[in-house]
C-alpha cells in the first residue's frame, strides 16, 4: 500500500493531538525526557539509549510509548519546525532500532499495551508529517503497518486494560489504512473484552476504583474513537457506560477521595460529566447524589453511608465504610472482607491502596497481601489467594445495616466477619 492511501484526515480525527504548551514544549527540546510521575531525565546527546532504565518498570514501558513526544507532537500542529524535525528524528530513530523483527531483544518496546499506545501516537504525527516532511513518510507507514499486523497477532495480546489499548490501536490504525478486515477484527475483541469487564449496570471487574474510574474514561475514549469512524458498536457500550458514575460516586469517601481498594491512590471522579461526579466532587454543591445510601453489588463490593450531605449533615460529615468479597481480580488486593471507615471528617480504618507497580519488591508485596488489610488472619498460615470470601448474609432495613461474610481461604479454619451499622 502506497503512503498516498492512508487517510490523513481520518488520522486527525479519530486521535486528536493533545493540548500542550510553549515551556513544556522547550524543555522537551532541551532535551529533557518526561515519564510522570518520574522525575526528569536528560537525554544524553548523541545516539539515544533505547535500552534506558533509571527507574522502573514502569518508567521504561512509558517512554517506548512514546507519549513524552505529545509536546513536540502539540508543536507540530502549530507550524513549530524544531518540533517537527525532533519528532522526526526521535520517531525515526526509534522504529531504525525497534523493528518488530527484534522484539525478542527488546520486549519492553513491544510489551502490550505499550505497542498499542505508541501506535496512536504515530497516527497522530502521520498527518503532520505528510504535511511538513513528506519523504519520511514511507518509513512511517511501513512502521504503522508493522504495528497493524503485531496487533492482530492473538499471541501478542494481553488482559484487561492493556488489551482494551491494544484493540482501539488496530481499530485505529487498521481504519486509517483503509484495513477493514482487521478494523473488524478489533471491534470483535472489543466487544468481547467490554463485556467481560463490565457488568450490565456498570461496574468495572479489575478489582480496584482507580481503575474503574480509568477504564471508565479509557472506553469513553474508545465509543468516540468508533463513533467517529462510523462504526455503531459504540452504542452498546455506552448503554452500559452511563451507570459506572453511579458506583463511582458510591466509591468516594466523605472527604471527596476514593476509597483506596486495590490499586487505588487519593483520586476522585474527575472528567465524569454525570451529575452524581459533580455532587461527590463538590460536596454537595452542585449535581444531584444518588437515590441510594448503600450499594451491594454482586461481584464484590459494599459502599454505605449515612447520607449525602443533603439534609442535617454537610458532606464531609457524613458517615462511610466500605466492604469488599469474592474473588481475586487483577488490579484488586487479597482483601476479601476488609473493611473501610470514615466519620466526623477522619478516615479511621483504610486499605494500603496502589503502591508502585513493581510486583517484585517487598513493599509492593506487602501492601496487597492480605495480612495487610484490616482482617483477621492466622500468623505463619498460608491463605490460597483463589479462594475468595462469599457474602453470606445481606439485610438492609431503614438506617441498619448488617452483612456477614465468609472465608474459607485457611485449610485449618473457617473465617467468619459481621458488619453492623445501626445508623
Amino acid at each position: 500500500m502506497p503512503p498516498t492511501d492512508v487517510d490523513f484526515e481520518m488520522c486527525a480525527n479519530l486521535v486528536p493531538v493533545a493540548k500542550s504548551n510553549q515551556e513544556t514544549l522547550d524543555s522537551l527540546l532541551r532535551g529533557e525526557v518526561i515519564v510522570s510521575p518520574h522525575p526528569v531525565v536528560p537525554m544524553a546527546s548523541g545516539p539515544i539509549d533505547w535500552d534506558a532504565d533509571p527507574f522502573d518498570r514502569n518508567w521504561r514501558h512509558s517512554f517506548h510509548t512514546l507519549r513524552w513526544l505529545s509536546p513536540a507532537l502539540w508543536g507540530m500542529s502549530q507550524g513549530d519546525q524544531r518540533a517537527q524535525e525532533f519528532w522526526v528524528q526521535t520517531v525515526r530513530d526509534w522504529v531504525v532500532h525497534n523493528a518488530t523483527s527484534i522484539a525478542e531483544q527488546r520486549p519492553q518496546a513491544w510489551a502490550n499495551m505499550v505497542d498499542g499506545i505508541r501506535a496512536l501516537r504515530l497516527v497522530q504525527g502521520a498527518p503532520y508529517v505528510h504535511k511538513y516532511s513528506p519523504d519520511d513518510l514511507g518509513w512511517l507507514v511501513d512502521s504503522l503497518r508493522d504495528h497493524m499486523h503485531w496487533l492482530a497477532n492473538e499471541a501478542n495480546l494481553g488482559h484487561s486494560n492493556h488489551a482494551l489499548h491494544q484493540h482501539e490501536a488496530l481499530f485505529t490504525v487498521a481504519s486509517v489504512l483503509g484495513n477493514r478486515e482487521l478494523a473488524d477484527l478489533a471491534v470483535r475483541r472489543l466487544e468481547e473484552l467490554f463485556f467481560q469487564h463490565w457488568s450490565e449496570d456498570g461496574m468495572n471487574a479489575e478489582g480496584a476504583i482507580a481503575y474503574h474510574h480509568m477504564n471508565y474514561l479509557w472506553w469513553q475514549q474508545v465509543v468516540a474513537v468508533l463513533e467517529r469512524a462510523g462504526s455503531g458498536a459504540g452504542k452498546e457500550f455506552r448503554a452500559v457506560l452511563n451507570r459506572a458514575p453511579i458506583n463511582l460516586a458510591h466509591a468516594t469517601r466523605p472527604d471527596k477521595t476514593f476509597v483506596p481498594i486495590g490499586d487505588t491512590d487519593s483520586g476522585r471522579p474527575t472528567r465524569v460529566d454525570h451529575a452524581v461526579a459533580k455532587w461527590v466532587l463538590t460536596g454537595g454543591a452542585r449535581g444531584e447524589p444518588p437515590t441510594d445510601n448503600v450499594l451491594v453489588h454482586p461481584d464484590g463490593y459494599i459502599f454505605g453511608r449515612s447520607g449525602w450531605g443533603e439534609f442535617e449533615r454537610d458532606f464531609a460529615e457524613e458517615t462511610f465504610f466500605s466492604v469488599t468479597f469474592g474473588r481475586y481480580k487483577v488490579h484488586g488486593h487479597e482483601d476479601g472482607g476488609s473493611l473501610t471507615y470514615s466519620a466526623a471528617r477522619v478516615n479511621w480504618v483504610v486499605d494500603p491502596g496502589k503502591y508502585s507497580y513493581s510486583h517484585e519488591t517487598p513493599i509492593r508485596k506487602h501492601m496487597v497481601a492480605h495480612d495487610s488489610h484490616s482482617l483477621t488472619y492466622l500468623e505463619g498460615r498460608e491463605r490460597k489467594r483463589s479462594v475468595p470470601v462469599s457474602l453470606m448474609r445481606s439485610s438492609i432495613a431503614e438506617d441498619t445495616y448488617d452483612f456477614t461474610f465468609s472465608d474459607p481461604g485457611y485449610a485449618e479454619a473457617v473465617i467468619t466477619r459481621r458488619v453492623l451499622d445501626l445508623g
